[in-house]
């Protein structure tokens, strides 16, 4: 028989590939389309014995590629999700999963794929709607890898184990407010490498590795290795690249041994895991160190052409005591009329770090820096981080400056920008600056009628003039006192200490924000291609369970979508023992700040215009704007990315900064643990303030409000102390006398061990006879420890938050 389109056939008698992809996909797209296997496709296309063959391979790169779906029987069909509908479900949408640590998953459709898109969007399905996938539905799925998947609405089906375990999950997922979808594996696409950390064990049925990380799974199964160089010993920390998933779920999978890290007590071990965990880069490779030894420490006077001299200028920096990176520095001038003139200059990383080059290309991958509990791992190499990009004192610096204007009332009258060459004449840390700002604080003023009055001080009357004017206009005060892990020199954590926001932290916190402002209005209106910094709005539903939350803690507010209503909420908060567990609790209400190429404004910091531009040193995405600001006004070097690939690097640098929030803060929590663990150890036991977030069958969830560590007073403990569960109130009720305990109580506990698969203390209540000290190990006087500058809640760096 003749095939119906003779074209279909190359000279030699066999189909052509491309011709064949696109029939292929005809068929399959036809509404009139019943499945077929080969045989029937072959059949239909008229498909002579010698091209099956082919037939079958291009059959494989469509499923591959997630275009078709092998189904049952060995027949294919098109992946074309179904309308949504109560119960309804589309199978094979590709996306990323993501792995709890609770063993279930979350999955990400791509959102970049315009097919998957389209896909996503007909079921209802937006960037931040919950996808939740049981652990018994992942299959062979690990974290990270790319997948196909089946989405089901909330009816449950029957393909979940327990009705009721679905239920629990997606009331979970449901917390962001959006519509709660679930969704099963169908096929893994495409594998993300996996380098597990964890602990060899060994017997004489052969040797595993236990993964630190609990979503891992229980166990991987070595491969035997012949490579003498790595002889670990049993209880060493090792990194392990999973190679096998022989069947469905987290055992079962075998690996080989790529790295012997050692005793799993040694000094830093901890840190070695996150960084493998997290795969962050180490050392720089030969070509980025190359150029960066080849920039000149001292800058050269060839540098300074066509640069605004700030040299006899009184300018400072102010950031942590022990910072090695300053990337901001300060100048501030009275004007006649009372009005000021502020100088906020930001090291000039655009000027040694090119386009396209080595140094370019290592920091476009790093992404930003990563602040570990007792390391950083910079974005730069030292020899520009540290050295000739930092502003330094009485040393010469190359810089972007915004020069801002103000009346006497605070309020900007005008921006200019320009590049500049400083040299800054005093270095302070916080502590020095709040010093010599304390004298002037209830009268900020007086400083500038004082000659000698230090600069700090000075500054302040414009600070707190702009502060008072920021939270007039509608934003929100979310600063709240963070908690620094002092460690040892071994990296032994000896202290959890809270450190206060303090005014010298808010004064350079604003001049930030200004100047941030001032380059994002500027940027906006040129429709410039920039890398602007979001905040959506909250979502309704959380608003609402935010309310119900405050409301158990006696905050009553009214419909907290009003943003006078939000300030009223937060201005209540303040002041109060458990205002940092609740500040969390607002914060948890909203949606995450995020990178994107459109000025959509920032809910939190009640602006239009927001993006970052004062941190180059240590964020890849401030140092794109410093390179868009100057093609717009310099012409700069090399031509910034366009929209599309500005979109593609937003969406990368997003990916980045989340990783690194999520390293820090494991890294961080890790020496939480171990401080705990040597409190355990105490013969004396350590008395905590906690407050109830969630009151369950299983037990109290609790944070302690000094110093934010989440835990658990399990039913057990409470049983012990005379509480029993009443699941119609759902709180914790006492057989004899005493109150109820549930959401927003505040309690006295005291830790007893360490969950190590949660990663949280488990506390039990404290007794009359407990001995009290404060989370420091010293006695209780009311007295504050004093502090030294702690950062954002997930790092050690302190200065203004990652807006």
């Amino acid at each position: 028989m003749k095939p119906k389109n003779p074209d279909f056939f190359a000279p030699d008698g066999l189909p052509d590939a491309q011709q064949l992809r696109r029939d292929l996909s005809r068929i399959l797209q036809d509404p009139r389309y019943q499945p077929l296997d080969k045989v029937g496709f072959s059949k239909q296309l008229h498909l002579p014995v010698e091209a099956r063959q082919l037939l079958r391979k291009t059959l494989m790169q469509m499923e591959a590629e997630g275009l078709i779906i092998y189904g049952q029987r060995g027949k294919y069909r098109w992946r074309q999700p179904d309308s949504p509908r109560s119960g309804g479900k589309a199978s094979g949408l590709k996306g990323v999963v993501h792995i709890l640590r609770n063993g279930h998953g979350k999955f990400l459709p791509d959102f970049k794929d315009p097919t998957e898109a389209a896909a996503a969007a007909a079921l209802g399905l937006k960037r931040t709607s919950p996808i939740a996938i049981p652990e018994s539905q992942l299959g062979t799925a690990w974290h990270g890898d790319t997948v196909l998947a089946e989405i089901y609405t909330e009816q449950p089906e029957a393909w979940w184990k327990h009705v009721a375990e679905k239920r629990k999950l997606m009331e979970s997922m449901r917390s962001s407010g959006e519509p709660a979808f679930a969704a099963r594996v169908t096929k893994v696409l495409e594998r993300h490498p996996q380098s597990v950390v964890g602990t060899l064990k060994g017997s004489a049925k052969g040797y595993w590795v236990t993964p630190d990380d609990p979503a891992c799974g229980e166990k991987i199964a070595l491969i035997p290795t012949e490579n003498q160089e790595l002889r670990p010993n049993v209880g060493d920390k090792v990194v392990v690249e999973v190679t096998e998933w022989p069947k469905p779920g987290r055992s079962g999978v075998r690996g080989n041994l790529i790295r012997t890290l050692g005793p799993a007590n040694a000094a830093g071990q901890d840190m070695m895991s996150i960084i493998y965990q997290f795969r962050l880069p180490q050392d720089f490779p030969e070509a980025v160190i190359a150029e960066a030894e080849a920039v000149p420490p001292i800058v050269p006077e060839s540098a300074m052409k066509d640069r605004e001299d700030w040299r006899k200028v009184e300018v400072i920096t102010i950031d942590p005591f022990d910072a090695k990176d300053f990337d901001d520095a300060i100048a501030l001038k009275r004007l006649p009329d009372g009005g000021w003139e502020l100088g906020v200059h930001i090291a000039d990383v655009s000027h040694y770090v090119t386009p396209g080059s080595a140094l370019d290309k290592e920091a476009r991958i790093r992404g930003n820096s990563v602040y570990l509990a007792d390391r950083v791992i910079p974005m730069l190499p030292e020899r520009l981080s540290n050295g000739v990009c930092s502003l330094r004192p009485n040393e010469d610096r190359l810089t972007r400056c915004a020069v801002l204007t103000y009346n006497k009332d605070g309020v900007r009258t005008g921006a200019r920008f320009c590049k500049a060459v400083i040299c800054s004449s005093k270095r302070y840390s916080y502590e020095e600056a709040f010093v010599v700002m304390k004298p002037y604080l209830a009268d900020p003023d007086r400083a500038c009628k004082e000659a000698d009055a230090p600069l700090p001080a000075k500054a302040w009357a414009l600070g707190s003039r702009l502060r008072k004017r920021r939270f007039k206009q509608g934003s929100l005060d979310l600063d709240f006192p963070e908690v620094k892990v002092v460690l040892d020199d071994m990296g032994v954590p000896i202290e959890l200490r809270r450190v206060e926001h303090d005014e010298s932290h808010q004064m350079i916190e604003e001049f930030m924000l200004e100047a941030n402002e001032a380059v994002a209005e500027q940027l906006r209106r040129a429709q410039r291609p920039a890398i602007f910094r979001i905040h959506e709005d909250p979502d309704a539903e959380r608003l609402n369970d935010l309310r119900d939350f405050l409301l158990t803690n006696g905050i009553r507010v009214g419909d907290l979508s009003n943003r006078m209503e939000m300030q009223k909420a937060l201005a209540m908060i303040n002041g109060r023992e458990e205002a940092p567990v609740l500040k969390l609790a607002v914060l948890k209400s909203m949606k995450r700040a995020a990178y994107h190429i459109d000025c959509l404004g920032h809910y939190g910091l009640a602006k239009d215009s927001y993006l970052h531009f004062t941190s180059p040193i240590r964020r890849y995405a401030d140092l794109i704007v410093h390179r868009s600001q100057g093609q717009l006004l310099w012409g700069g070097k090399g031509a910034t990315p366009d929209y599309g690939k500005m979109l593609e690097l937003a969406e990368h640098l997003g990916h980045t900064e989340r990783s690194a929030a999520e390293a820090e803060m494991q890294s961080r929590k890790i020496k939480e643990l171990a401080y705990f663990q040597k409190i355990i150890k105490s013969p004396k036991p350590t008395l905590f303030k906690a407050m109830v977030s969630k009151a369950l069958r299983v037990g109290l969830f609790v944070e302690v409000t000094e110093i934010f560590t989440k835990g658990i007073v399990r039913a057990d403990a409470l049983e012990e102390a005379g509480y029993y569960f009443d699941a119609n109130t759902e709180r914790y009720l006492k057989r004899k006398g005493g109150g109820p305990l549930t959401v927003g109580s505040v309690l006295d506990v005291v830790p007893i061990f360490i969950e190590q698969e949660r990663g949280s203390v488990a506390f039990r209540l404290a007794d009359k006879q407990s001995a009290a000290t404060s989370v420091s190990g010293r006695p209780t006087d009311g007295k504050s420890g004093g502090g030294k500058s702690g950062g954002h809640p997930s790092s050690n760096r302190s200065g203004p938050r990652k807006r």
